[in-house]
């Protein structure tokens, strides 16, 4: 029992104020471990709002971990403030990485041992860290997020909803302060009078709406019932993209996903429900899928004046910062230039040929005016001249945004483009150009100073710029898929502060810009401790080379120029100037005194480093230079090239002594054995070849991978050789593989890389390797074992080349996100992070009869195996493909998953870790859900047709098919077997149950009454009750007997993706695209607890013993979620 529950009524006060009494007696030490006190926090959070508890941890700034604590809280105010049971798990959930801080590990120490009530208990780390730079997410949308707008003093937020409502934020608190009902369709936008007081709504229902923002109550509808009722071809519901987080937990989505988010960059930016605020703030302008304006007085809810002239309806407008006077675009290509006193059409530029998507005035009452088409063009136009300033053809694509700064700069924004372009307005040149992020950008905004540049993409990455220098200042990375687009952002006035709207979820998230944070700084520390420093050049990253005595490193610009390092400062000490195209590759001689550097110009050269001069070129290859690597004696130089042969150069006479040709396709890298007498190559024919450095001859060829090999390197000792693969477009290799030199034979596998392993390092001993790949990480590897020692995160991009120092202790990385890092590889490292997880969408999970392991398989092409007591990673399997779905049969010595785009079926070997041979019968194509008999003899499958779904069942010794089972008129999405082998259920998108005779393959019942699809099923341990989850957010409890619906239970608000039963057959435990894991009493429907994440779950299981739940998200992360308090509960039920 809490011991401060014991205080009288009299004393309560004083004890909920102690902070402020130890602050103000400099009782630094107590306030310290008062703040870190598990029962305190308790007591007070569960006597007044969180957000008091917050506000103590003001008196204790000057310590790191008061700092964090408080951050944690104000991360997850929300969830506690909803459900205070879950205050102990979410502290854990944030604080766990931090076990070394003191006062952390005290409250995390107590925290673990709550037993007030029943609770989750992650395992691990399992939320967003207290530094983030996320503040708190605001989740009470029912529907996707369509704006953002800020008061002016920055103190509340107002967001619409395609869910019909507005609703009022307060930005202090994270609170929802009112809900703006009235709309009977989405609500498109918003804008706020000058006085704070007062928000006009635009809606599909063709209708504006004034509401009192102190009060929530609409003051009047501006109504538009004269406009024709034009289709905008916006996405449905349940079709459109928006639902995805819970539309493809099971489904196979390939190319739709790249598609979908392009014409929701359309609707998005072509919505023509237009309102702005112009005059003193008493009139507004409005275009509503309409060729015209509409000038409305807010005080009496009239229309003051039509601005018709527009041959077509009306795209985009921009109001001046007086407010006096508009220029509106249009689909007839034209702009006009209205004076809003008086409602007359002052100018029109009809210079484009294409439909204007975007204009914007520049602040100060300026007379220029920028516009974008749809072919891509840019122009601005000078209104005292009435005459066209400049032209430009700014994108590829058509223009969807302009923002213009006070500093006479604008920035633009294209459709499907990861760029933006920013221009000096005194000349019209594209002075430079934003290329950070790595997808499409899809929402644009200005810092308030007009100096900093926030910019949203399709992958929901956010980043900051600086206007003046061009650089990228901050990263924020979300905790959602690739396919979860920023689609709105707004920017506090005290540029502090962003919010952003994402095209998969209900939430805003607020973003501290100010924050100390992990991950976003590109200056300072990134992503990991292991990470000691980070350079951010002008352009993409391609090679790298550090010199024997570790002090300086030498990287490309991919601008054609190298760039040399000093390693103890971390300053530039010259740059080699003199290709004329990229450079691939560079090597250091043995001294250190000289580099070679290798060109897509075709050519060598070699570099003095002490001076930065060229001491020669090397020319003989008709096409790029990949790679190069010099004899240990300095004076050899070994290249491989494009034109698919390697050549043998003197560096004394710049000659060239040999050519080695023999692969068929471009070689991609070489390496030097250490008695310089050998080489071997990769290349992109999938093999690797030994040479003979003396003769020219081939010895040997290495044949063992199914992708293009990308890196080679040899072991100290010249025994053995490591290769790295996979391809760039589709991969079903990314694998190392370990060689014996002198037989050719391969040694060992080692998979973990997600994507294509293009990079490898060894440490001097040999005893290690690091690899680098598309996948954005790092991976060190143990050569002797093959096991995979730890993942080094924090690039953003591509890592494209890696380079040990021979000190083994420092390893440096470039990437396509433009930075170099250095590595420490001594520092201690949290083993268990996020990154070890899945790249992307969770799509089921499973539990080992022993309850000692779990799998998980992603749509990133993995299954990964887990230990459940830890939450640590164990292996992974690399798959063909994307992974559906994936079971473990009842012996637990095997696991079966559906893979990739067909759905074909593949096989693990649990005990030894390795991929057993597809299974793939003909007739197997489009698995959707799998199950194995009780006798581990069978396998029972979902298959999708082109019209409806069949279970079909093999058996698993011969391949051959055994039944099939019709009747589904929809994908089937889970199935399961009784203990007796006797009966199957399957779960299906037709929004249906079915029970099936497995001895007679005769369909028995068909249960109905969800009423969207049916997502899971789970079977009580005495085969007597079902539990069903649907898209219709609720669960439902059946009896098998009768076939009748027994209860139903309606605590999530979003679409139940996954059910499990505990052992004991008491208790349900659900997830949902809520983002909340809850667990249920199956007897009376009572919510007995739960646990909130920061994505939408889409899977779950249980493990033997009932105690521990597995839970995936649609980011690919993993809860492990341990059950506290509740025996006591059901007990006390």
């Amino acid at each position: 029992m809490n011991r401060f529950n014991s205080f009288s009524i009299e004393d309560q006060e004083y004890v909920l104020n102690l902070p402020y009494h130890f602050s103000k007696a400099n009782m630094t030490g107590d306030l310290y471990r008062l703040l870190s006190e598990f029962e305190f926090l308790q007591y007070k959070v569960n006597s007044l709002d969180v957000h008091l508890l917050i506000e103590d941890y003001e008196y204790g700034q000057d310590n790191k971990d008061i700092k964090l604590i408080q951050k944690a809280l104000e991360m997850s105010s929300d969830v506690i403030r909803r459900d205070k049971s879950e205050f102990a798990g979410q502290l854990l959930g944030r604080l766990q990485k931090y076990k070394k801080n003191d006062n952390i590990t005290f409250l995390l120490e107590q925290a673990k041992e709550c037993k007030d009530y029943p609770w989750l208990r992650p395992l691990v780390s399992n939320l967003r860290s207290a530094r983030s730079a996320l503040l708190y997410q605001l989740e009470e949308h029912s529907s996707v997020i369509t704006d953002i707008t800020i008061t002016s003093d920055n103190k509340k937020a107002i967001s619409t909803s395609k869910d019909k409502t507005l609703k009022v934020w307060d930005l202090t608190t994270g609170k929802e302060f009112l809900t703006l009902q009235g709309h009977s369709e989405s609500v498109e936008g918003v804008v706020i009078t000058s006085n704070d007081k007062q928000a006009i709504s635009v809606s599909k229902d063709k209708t504006l709406k004034i509401w009192d923002l102190d009060s929530g109550k609409e003051i009047r509808t501006l109504g538009t019932n004269n406009l024709s009722d034009t289709n905008l071809d916006l996405e449905s519901e349940k079709s459109g993209f928006r639902f995805f987080p819970f539309n493809i937990v099971k489904d196979v989505f390939d190319l739709v996903v790249g598609d979908t988010i392009k014409d929701i960059q359309n609707a998005l930016q072509d919505t023509r429900y237009i309102v702005k605020p112009i005059g003193n703030g008493k009139r507004i302008l409005s275009a509503l899928e309409s060729n015209d304006l509409t000038i409305w007085d807010l005080e009496t809810g009239e229309q003051q004046f039509t601005l018709g002239g527009h041959d077509s309806l009306i795209t985009t407008v921009a109001v001046s910062s007086d407010r006096q006077w508009a220029v509106s675009g249009s689909q007839d290509a034209t702009l006009k230039v209205w004076n809003l006193k008086t409602g007359e059409n002052t100018l029109t530029f009809t210079n484009h040929t294409a439909p204007i998507t975007a204009v914007a005035i520049a602040p100060n009452n300026s007379q220029l005016v920028l516009s974008g088409a749809q072919d891509g063009v840019l122009k601005a136009w000078n209104l005292a001249t009435g005459k066209e300033a400049f032209s430009s053809q700014g994108h590829e694509n058509k223009i969807q945004s302009i923002c213009i700064s006070p500093h006479y700069k604008a920035v633009s924004q294209a459709a499907c483009d990861a760029t933006l372009n920013v221009w000096d307005l005194s000349t019209g040149e594209n002075i430079v150009t934003f290329a950070g992020h790595t997808d499409w950008v899809t929402a644009l905004t200005l810092t308030a100073d007009g100096n900093g540049v926030v910019s949203g993409s399709k992958n929901g990455m956010l980043k900051v710029w600086d206007l003046d220098t061009g650089k990228e200042i901050l990263y924020f990375t979300k905790d959602l898929p690739s396919t979860a687009a920023i689609t709105a952002l707004a920017v506090t006035s005290d540029s502090k502060r962003v919010i952003s709207a994402s095209s998969d979820a209900y939430t805003l998230k607020v973003w501290d810009l100010a924050a100390d944070t992990e991950a976003q700084s590109l200056c300072s520390t990134v992503a990991t401790t292991q990470q000691a420093w980070v350079w951010q050049p002008d352009n993409l990253l391609n090679a790298i080379a550090i010199t024997p005595d570790s002090q300086r490193v030498i990287s490309d610009l991919f601008d054609k120029t190298l760039k040399v390092w000093d390693l103890t400062t971390n300053q530039e000490h010259l740059r080699l100037i003199g290709h004329t195209r990229e450079v691939n590759g560079v090597a250091i001689t043995p001294n250190g005194k000289q580099a070679v550097s290798a060109s897509r110009d075709e050519t060598l050269k070699l570099w003095n480093l002490e001076t930065g001069q060229e001491i020669l070129t090397l020319k003989g290859h008709t096409d790029w230079v990949n790679s190069v690597a010099i004899t240990p004696n300095g004076k050899y130089v070994v290249s491989a090239s494009r034109d698919k042969s390697l050549k043998l150069w003197d560096l004394d006479t710049g000659t060239n002594r040999l050519a080695l040709v023999g692969h068929n396709d471009w070689v991609n890298s070489v390496a030097i054995t250490p008695d310089g007498q050998h080489a071997i190559s990769a290349s992109r024919d999938k093999t690797l070849k030994l040479w003979n450095l003396n003769t020219g001859q081939e010895i040997l060829t290495f044949v063992g991978h199914y992708s293009p090999v990308n890196a080679v390197v040899i072991t100290p000792d010249g025994t053995q050789a490591i290769s790295a693969s996979g391809g760039k477009v589709t991969s079903q290799d990314n694998s190392l593989k370990l060689w014996d030199i002198a037989t050719g034979q391969e040694i060992k596998t080692l998979r973990g890389h997600s994507s294509t392993v293009t990079t490898l390092a060894l440490t001097p001993d040999g005893e290690q390797i690091i690899s680098g790949s598309f996948d954005q990480t790092l991976r060190i590897w143990n050569l002797a074992t093959g096991d995979e020692i730890r993942t080094l995160t924090g690039h953003s991009s591509q890592v494209s080349a890696i380079a040990m120092a021979p000190d083994g202790k420092t390893v440096v990385s470039v990437s396509f996100d433009k930075t170099l890092k250095k590595w420490d590889l001594e520092s201690d490292s949290n083993i268990f992070t996020f990154d070890q997880q899945h790249q992307t969408i969770v799509t089921a999970v499973a539990i080992t009869p022993d309850g000692q392991r779990a799998l998980s398989s992603s749509m990133d092409s993995t299954i990964k195996d887990w230990t459940l007591a830890t939450g640590k990673r164990r292996s992974v399997f690399s798959q063909p493909g994307i992974v559906h779905t994936v079971a473990i049969a009842p012996n637990g010595q095997q696991a079966f998953a559906s893979v990739s785009k067909f759905g074909e079926l593949s096989a693990l070997d649990l005990t030894t870790g390795q991929n057993l041979p597809l299974l793939t019968p003909k007739e197997l194509v489009g698995v959707t859900a799998i199950a194995i008999t009780p006798d581990n003899r069978r396998i029972l499958c979902g298959v999708k047709k082109i019209f409806g779904a069949s279970l079909k069942m093999f058996d698993l010794l011969t391949g051959s098919e055994i039944c099939t089972l019709d009747g589904h008129k929809d994908w089937i999405t889970g199935i399961v077997i009784t203990p007796d082998g006797q009966q199957a259920i399957s779960a299906s998108r037709d929004k249906t149950l079915k029970v099936w005779d497995l001895t007679t393959g005769e369909e028995q019942y068909t249960l109905a009454g969800h009423t969207d699809w049916v997502w899971d099923v789970a079977l009580t341990p005495d085969s007597q009750r079902l539990v069903s989850a649907s898209h219709d957010s609720t669960l439902k409890v059946w009896d098998l007997k009768t076939c009748k619906e027994q209860f139903t239970f309606t605590g999530h608000t979003h679409s139940a993706t996954g059910v499990s039963i505990t052992p004991n057959g008491q208790w349900v435990v659900s997830v949902a695209g809520d983002h909340t894991v809850k667990v249920w009493n199956i007897r009376n429907g009572k919510e007995l607890m739960a646990f909130s994440g920061e994505g939408a779950f889409t899977c779950c299981a249980i493990s033997p013993d009932g105690q521990t739940i597995i839970a995936g998200e649609l980011s690919g992360r993993l809860h492990f979620l341990q059950i506290k308090g509740l025996d006591s509960q059901q007990n006390n039920s």
